[in-house]
């Protein structure tokens, strides 16, 4: 509290808010000098002014943006003892309760009884769907909710590594997917149900596994009829020793019962000595829905409710192969028809990315010698927040990889069982890590001038998570990355051109193929300037000069200094910080160069190399008023690849004009507009 006051008086921007401040921290000191404790008075004498304070605050000033906001948790009533967690709170499951010790280090709170509660047992209400029990339902206290419910929430702090190990065995650790317990909202629910009248009307979704502490009573026509928990899974507590037993064991809560939703009203219920007695409704499913079964129910309750952030919800979809109606989101298993295309696709992308965090390059005599260009540098959770150097995370890498599994990709379905093709999947991602660790090699193979030795590339030990002192190479941007993702089915199809016909691309043989991308020095600040930034066009740019460039062939870079040219427009590998030339538009038969009543005009243009697809095409008059709206011509237009053919119609009132002058506008991040005219006569 103190420290709250003291950040409070360095933000204060006005006389009145100094002295009150001055007040409430005079009042702070009172109380301490007094040893005064209790409640009442602490409100009476403190707290009741301060929080009036507080909540009087203007948004718009310091105070308020730079303290009130950004605490650590919501400035309620109570907050200090969740920071404090050391703090035993005494009320919890019947008399034998002995305390709980809850904070941000563990927020489901580990309880200590004085010897083995009775078991505990809910009333149930079937909801049947036809024949079938759907779920149950039931009410009871916070406190037996809490006592007997764990939530099998993913850590934060869990590593890239352990999480793709999940991904590609969803064995390993199977009970954690849920998101964490947030703290902010612990604490302001135990701040809501300590004001009288308050408490919750929607239901807590448990799923009760098949557990041995758990038991059905069933009624004379053997359906379910009552939940039986038995708290025989508490253990000796190791701190104060028999015959005190506690529900957590070390890193692993022992409560047999999964809260799917509703985490937050138990745990934080649970801290209010009133909301700990407060009777809550429950959703329950039984075992027969298992671990998948519940996540579903999970993932519709959170996207009725709060959404769960989007790596969440992919290693969720992932995880249970749950479906949807948004194709980013589909992650059903393949079942060999055209409707899973894109579950398929998702999947073997997400997979993908996990198998790339685990990839080390094996040397020639079968050894793992040297890490993999993306070994832990694709983020596959939020809650991934010790590598902070990630390259990429898994949604915009599923979002530009999905299509390398799609029909027209390098790794398409084939008319192959589902099981063949599940064997057939690390040799695809075996052969993708290949790209990648090849690329890396022709980036750090140039001979630099100078003496010039740091690596274009680095490996997940070197790679700085900020770009202070050329620390970070700039092709490992979150967005420039993306240039070689989009790029890789072009870089396959070259290959299997030739005729290679190895199952799987080896890194030499990529190598080969992409030495035409050596020489570019991904340190130079004028990459960063040219290619980075927000919104898709820079990088697509880059990936653009990429593909032009691979078009020359399998051919030996050009030099550092016309690779890294500012001077050198539109030549295949040269100039990726030069502008582009004037693309070539031209009538498609030069004999006609104006549009009759039934006989229109094609025009074709040619995209300038090095340029992006985009072009735009202005029709005007000698005004330079542009009438695209009256010849219904579109004004952004694509090359497929490098040309496109467009037509002016005639219309009524063209014969009014002598001449109309027709520009095509191209562009990269040097210079986005370079134009060229073609003029229309009658």
């Amino acid at each position: 509290m103190v420290r709250l006051i003291t950040d409070l008086e360095k933000w204060a921007s006005t006389a009145s808010e100094v002295d009150a401040l001055a007040n409430h921290k005079k009042n702070l000191k009172e109380l301490r000098d007094e040893n005064i404790t209790d409640d009442e008075s602490v409100k009476d004498n403190f707290w009741t002014e301060f929080e009036d304070f507080i909540e009087q605050c203007d948004p718009q000033t310091d105070i308020s943006k730079k303290v009130v906001v950004k605490w650590v948790v919501p400035i309620v009533w109570g907050w200090w003892s969740w920071l404090h967690e050391d703090l035993p709170i005494p009320h919890g499951y019947s008399d034998k309760h002995d305390s709980m010790l809850q904070g941000p280090s563990n927020p489901s709170g580990r309880h200590v009884y004085k010897g083995r509660p009775k078991r505990i047992r809910w009333r149930l209400h079937p909801v049947m769907e036809g024949t079938k029990v759907r779920f149950f339902t039931a009410t009871a206290p916070i406190c037996e909710i809490d006592a007997v419910s764990s939530v099998p929430y993913i850590p934060e702090g869990v590593k890239i590594f352990d999480i793709s190990q999940r991904v590609l065995n969803p064995r390993i650790k199977s009970e954690q997917w849920q998101r964490g317990l947030d703290s902010s909202r612990i604490v302001s629910i135990k701040s809501f149900l300590d004001t009288p009248n308050n408490s919750f009307s929607n239901a807590c979704m448990i799923f009760a596994p098949d557990h041995k502490s758990v038991d059905w009573e069933l009624d004379s026509d053997g359906n379910p009829m009552y939940l039986l928990v038995d708290l025989q899974f508490l253990k000796q507590d190791l701190v104060k020793g028999a015959p005190y037993l506690t529900d957590n064991t070390g890193s692993k809560d022992l409560r047999p019962l999964n809260i799917i939703d509703g985490q937050h009203r138990v745990r934080g219920g649970m801290r209010s000595q009133r909301g700990a007695n407060l009777q809550l409704p429950i959703v329950l499913f039984p075992p027969q829905l298992k671990n998948r079964g519940a996540a579903k129910y999970f993932a519709e309750v959170n996207t009725l409710a709060e959404p769960l952030k989007v790596l969440h919800e992919l290693f969720m979809s992932h995880k249970f192969a749950l479906g949807s109606h948004k194709l980013d989101r589909k992650y059903a298993r393949y079942d060999g028809t055209p409707k899973t295309y894109r579950d398929r696709a998702n999947r073997l992308a997400y997979e993908s990315a996990a198998f790339l965090n685990l990839n080390m390059i094996v040397s020639s005599d079968g050894e793992e010698d040297e890490i993999g260009a993306l070994f832990f540098l694709i983020r596959m959770l939020e809650e991934n927040t010790w590598e902070k150097n990630y390259v990429i995370a898994a949604d915009m890498w599923v979002k530009y990889s999905y299509q390398w599994f799609m029909p027209k990709g390098p790794y398409s379905t084939l008319p192959i069982s589902i099981e063949e093709e599940e064997m057939r999947k690390d040799d695809i991602f075996q052969e993708i890590a290949n790209y990648f660790d090849a690329f890396m090699s022709v980036c750090n193979e140039t001979k630099w001038p100078n003496n010039d030795t740091d690596d274009r590339w680095l490996t997940f030990q070197f790679l700085m998570a900020k770009d202070v002192n050329r620390g970070r190479p700039h092709i490992q941007n979150n967005l420039t990355v993306r240039a070689l993702l989009v790029n890789y089915p072009n870089i396959v199809k070259k290959i299997r051109d030739t005729g290679y016909s190895n199952t799987i691309i080896t890194r030499d043989r990529f190598k080969k193929t992409l030495k035409i991308w050596a020489n570019i020095d991904w340190l130079d600040v004028r990459i960063k300037q040219t290619y980075h930034g927000s919104g898709e066009y820079r990088w697509k740019c880059l990936a653009r000069w990429l593909k032009d460039a691979a078009n020359r062939g399998e051919k030996k870079a050009h030099p550092i200094a016309e690779v890294m040219s500012e001077g050198i427009s539109s030549e295949r590998g040269k100039g990726i910080l030069s502008p582009v030339e004037e693309g070539e538009i031209e009538f498609e038969d030069p004999r006609f160069k104006w549009p009759k009543s039934n006989d229109e005009i094609r025009i074709i243009v040619t995209r300038p190399i090095n340029a992006r697809r985009g072009c735009k095409i202005h029709l005007m008059d000698s005004n330079l008023k542009q009438l695209n709206q009256k010849a219904n011509l579109k004004v952004v237009q694509s090359a497929k690849p490098d040309q496109f053919t467009f037509e002016v119609k005639w219309w009524d009132g063209i014969d009014d004009y002598d001449e109309l002058t027709v520009r095509s506008s191209w562009g990269n991040p040097i210079d986005r507009v370079v134009s060229s005219t073609l003029t229309l006569r009658k």
